[in-house]
């Protein structure tokens, strides 16, 4: 059985131990995926937290479907959308809100062999890269992240977000075109 299933069964009888190493477990992952989806640390703290709460309150009714993080990256998506639905598009960050001195779009060793005007170019195109990710469809952008920086399957995002796998690699396919033409605009710019 699934460690995270043990665990889930120990809180539902009330053991907070079990509690915490599940949250402990999951803690990082799923907060770095709310703040790359909205772009903001304080509202991704208070998801994470929230996505806590529920599953603690749901632990006497969990019924292993799919995997446990499935079902943890869908509640965290569920909320996130809406949350984000009232307000304006959300400003996507793909930095580790707990490492963010360092980007992952720009591989360090790149970083400090540079010169200035490289490290400025590497910014720049992180910063094209996330605005053309803020700007794609809600789903199209759940979908890329959830693959390129969650590293989930296609049968984990189909259940995530209520879709069929092929839904999903067409949703990934379509996402990733979109930031390829967007990039292709930036760059026929300058």
């Amino acid at each position: 059985m699934d460690s995270d299933v043990i665990l889930m069964k120990r809180i539902a009888h009330g053991d907070l131990l079990a509690f915490r190493r599940l949250v402990e477990r999951h803690q990082k992952g799923l907060l770095n995926f709310i703040y790359r989806y909205t772009g903001d640390r304080l509202l991704a703290e208070d998801i994470t937290q929230e996505v806590f709460l529920r599953v603690h309150k749901s632990a006497p009714y969990y019924k292993p479907k799919a995997k446990f993080s499935t079902w943890l990256f869908k509640i965290a998506t569920n909320l996130c959308l809406n949350e984000l639905r009232s307000k304006d598009p959300p400003a996507i960050s793909l930095t580790d809100p707990n490492h963010s001195e360092t980007n992952p779009l720009t591989p360090s060793h790149l970083l400090e062999k540079s010169n200035p005007g490289s490290i400025l170019e590497s910014r720049e195109l992180s910063m094209a890269i996330l605005d053309a990710i803020g700007a794609l469809p809600e789903k199209q952008r759940v979908a890329f992240l959830l693959h390129r920086y969650e590293d989930k399957s296609y049968k984990q995002i189909s259940e995530i977000i209520g879709s069929t796998v092929s839904a999903v690699e067409s949703l990934v396919f379509r996402a990733k075109q979109n930031l390829r033409k967007a990039l292709n605009e930036i760059w026929r710019t300058k």
